[in-house]
């Protein structure tokens, strides 16, 4: 049985599916972001593959 990481479940945006467990944004347990919404940026001048792309809200976990 799952059980979630209550201190991000008033926070967790269910919209928003993140892997990325080194950001301080990370819902813990859950595969989910806790911001209501991201920036998304690029890395290359002209995006043409998702590479290409990054979440620009990123922040590193302390």
């Amino acid at each position: 049985m799952h059980v979630s990481n209550k201190t991000c479940d008033s926070k967790t945006n269910r919209s928003i599916g993140c892997t990325v467990d080194e950001c301080k944004y990370h819902c813990g347990d859950e595969q989910y972001c806790t911001l209501q919404q991201i920036r998304v940026g690029k890395c290359e001048p002209c995006a043409n593959t998702c590479e290409c792309t990054e979440c620009a809200s990123f922040e590193k976990k302390n």
